[in-house]
């Protein structure tokens, strides 16, 4: 990665300062100040989020390969009847104003709707069904689960 130069020097502790804080502003939203001071200052994130891809196989409960979890424990992940997928997490969807789930189909021809909304402050629920619409098994989805501040 190419780092732009400011006209301050290169050999100077600011020029230092300010192309790590190029770097780490990219990477982390951390900003820093190039200064006679130096002052850091952290920009939190509006969001928790998890995404996952979630598999489920006969009558087992779905299975998540957790790609990102930033919203503390893990979810428990349950099967309440055929194509009916449950994911609890104690107190968590609080607001439902400021929780935003999403899910699409991971490349199955056959499964033409999968639906994905909250229950209530602890749970959310999947259905997967058919191009019927007949609930069924067998579910491959990612998803991605936000809560906003």
């Amino acid at each position: 990665m190419a780092i732009p130069s400011r006209q301050i020097g290169w050999g100077t502790k600011d020029n230092l300062l300010w192309q790590i804080s190029k770097q780490l502003e990219q990477l982390t939203n951390v900003t820093a100040t190039a200064s006679a001071t130096t002052t850091t200052t952290t920009t939190l994130p509006v969001y928790k989020v998890y995404t996952a891809l979630l598999t489920q196989t006969g009558t087992s409960n779905p299975v998540a390969t957790v790609f990102e979890n930033t919203l503390g424990d893990t979810i428990a992940w349950t099967r309440h009847g055929e194509g009916n997928f449950w994911g609890t997490l104690s107190s968590t969807f609080t607001d439902i104003n400021k929780t935003y789930l999403s899910a699409s189909n991971s490349f199955r021809s056959n499964v033409k709707d999968l639906s994905f909304f909250r229950l209530d402050n602890n749970t959310f629920v999947i259905y997967n069904a058919s191009s019927t619409g007949t609930l069924e098994d067998e579910m491959s989805a990612f998803i991605e689960i936000r809560v906003y501040n």
